[in-house]
């Protein structure tokens, strides 16, 4: 285990937060875990990230000089995981364990039955489906150790409450989005003129990973009914993932080639999405779904279905325009609808901006900080 960090503060009367994360990538997860780190820090709150070794997450920490310890997956990923949390709650003081994915979880679970780590344990959960209905799953999600589960939306919430013995622990915390990222009205990338289209095309995109929930399949419908009637749309899905070759193949099988570019992962979100006219967001699930968060900063439209956690941000033909899941034909007419009603566009651009102040980054770190705190006292303080 390799550890990168400032001296510690040694106040008796403060834990220290010691988030954990087993991802090797960089998607909504781990931005919500970065937007954290850096509040806390700003707050100068002692905290530590346990995290892969060169993963971005590591990466992000040594940019940011924040305290890490980073570590080498052995042949079994979650016992060396496992192995490294006992080590730190030996060489931590009064640590807060915070895992932020379920293969951490599943490393707090083992450290707890393995090398009787009981720590408290603040568990995220950020997908609204049920916990899966195995003994494994059923006993992780129960173990004493959890002092908080803290659901990035209602829906969540409500999803997994039936599986969990002591409700109390349940709690909503909203993902949040930094609000001033899009405050820019000058761009370094002119998006359509690098897509060859004319300044009067309009632009219909999607920021997620190419991944079976974000269903790009209805996105690929969904522009295909949008074209028969509007030539001056270009569709673009700004991401990478494990189902591009798939999506591509689908693209060509419905001759939208001329009407769909995979422009792969960008690291320039704030200077091209504002250049999108609407924002496409047709996911089968979504635990909440921060990109519908960054289009509303970016001051985009959006088109989305009605899943998860995202009812909770959009009200539909208020804050943006909502179908069911895999509904192509109302998400295509809802597109048109934004097309050919620059008045409903504007409208549902200042809703969003309103709503949108629910949901700023430094309000989810505070409400975490709450639960840490109430932690403090009720493990280290009495």
């Amino acid at each position: 285990m390799r550890s990168e960090r400032k001296k510690l503060r040694s106040d008796a009367s403060s834990s220290t937060i010691v988030h954990l994360s087993a991802a090797k990538g960089w998607r909504g997860g781990e931005q919500q875990i970065a937007y954290l780190l850096s509040e806390l820090e700003q707050r100068s709150i002692q905290q530590v990230l346990v995290c892969i070794k060169d993963s971005i997450l590591e990466q992000f920490c040594k940019d940011e000089d924040i305290t890490h310890y980073s570590f080498t997956p052995g042949i079994i990923p979650s016992i060396s995981f496992a192995r490294c949390i006992y080590r730190i709650s030996k060489s931590t003081e009064s640590p807060i364990f915070h895992s932020h994915d379920s293969h951490s979880h599943t490393a707090c679970y083992l450290a707890y039955l393995l090398f009787g780590v009981k720590s408290p344990l603040v568990v995220s959960r950020r997908v609204d489906f049920q916990i899966g209905q195995n003994f494994f799953s059923a006993k992780k999600y129960n173990a004493k150790n959890i002092a908080k589960i803290i659901c990035v939306s209602n829906a969540i919430k409500e999803i997994i409450s039936a599986d969990i013995k002591a409700k109390e622990k349940l709690i909503t915390i909203h993902s949040g989005v930094n609000l001033e990222k899009f405050n820019t009205n000058s761009f370094t990338t002119n998006f359509k003129r690098s897509l060859n289209l004319p300044e009067d095309h309009i632009l219909i995109g999607n920021t997620s990973a190419i991944s079976d929930h974000k269903d790009y399949f209805t996105f690929v419908r969904t522009a295909k009914e949008v074209v028969k009637k509007h030539k001056n749309v270009h569709f673009v899905i700004i991401g990478d993932g494990p189902l591009r070759a798939e999506i591509e193949k689908f693209i060509s099988s419905l001759d939208l080639n001329e009407y769909i570019t995979l422009c792969g992962f960008r690291n320039d979100i704030k200077d091209i999405l504002p250049q999108v006219n609407i924002f496409l967001f047709p996911s089968k699930t979504e635990g909440l779904g921060t990109s519908v968060l960054d289009a509303f900063a970016a001051k985009v439209p959006v088109v989305s279905t009605e899943t998860g956690g995202i009812p909770e941000m959009i009200e539909n033909g208020k804050t943006g325009l909502s179908c069911t899941v895999c509904d192509h034909n109302c998400l295509a007419n809802a597109v048109e609808r934004l097309i050919t009603d620059p008045t409903l566009r504007q409208t549902i651009v200042n809703n969003a901006l309103l709503r949108l102040e629910d949901f700023d980054k430094s309000q989810t770190a505070e409400k975490t900080l709450a639960v840490y705190r109430e932690l403090e006292l009720d493990h280290f303080e009495r």
